[in-house]
Parts: structure tokens; sequence; C-alpha cells
């Protein structure tokens, strides 16, 4: 028997950290990978943890999409004035960067 394992993701969040800290160009592109990780796992795991019925769809490729819909309709559900919104927007920004960083070799990425 398999015993259930819960990875600890804010590994992702500190090995991005110590990148960060990195001059080189790779580093940051990787820092950039781990933290979209980070958060896109924490809010998805935060989701599955209230909303367990959703759980097929946040498991493959298309539930990146996914979750800033999600956020965007559980915004108008609860009347939150945007607030889902503006993260859902923030976490699709960093999806952009986090494919820059991992596909786009023809473009620069280095710290800000």
């Amino acid at each position: 028997m398999f015993k259930k394992h819960y990875f600890d993701i804010g590994e992702f969040k500190k090995l991005g950290d110590k990148l960060s800290n990195e001059d080189k160009e790779g580093c940051y592109r990787t820092a950039i990978s781990r933290y979209y990780y980070y958060v896109y796992l924490k809010i998805r795991d935060t989701i599955l943890k209230y909303d367990e019925k959703n759980f097929k769809y946040f498991k493959n490729s298309s539930s990146h999409r996914l979750l800033t819909s999600y956020l965007k309709a559980l915004d108008d559900i609860l009347n939150l004035d945007g607030e889902l919104e503006v993260i859902a927007n923030y976490l699709s920004n960093l999806r952009e960067l986090r494919n820059i960083a991992d596909y786009e070799t023809s473009e620069r990425v280095r710290a800000c």
C-alpha cells in the first residue's frame, strides 16, 4: 500500500527565493517557474479543500486557465467586487511570465 504524501509547496517559493538571488538568467527563469507553481498550487489546493467535486477538472493541462476562470466566477457568485478577479489576473500574468521563462529562449529574462 502507498502512503499518501503531501508535498510542501512552500519549497517552491523557498527555491524561487534562493534562485532569484543568483545573477544568472537560468536561475531567474527557474525562479519564475517555481514562483508560478507555488502560487498556482496554493490556490488550486485551497479551492479543492472546499470544493472537492471539481477535483478532476484541476488535475489536467487545462486546469491553469480553468483556475483563473473559476476565481472570476466565484468572485461574481460571492459579490466580492473584483477581489478574486484581481488575483486571477495576477495569476494569469504570472503564467505568461512563466511561459516566457520556460519556452522563449530568444527573449532575455532578468531580475527587475
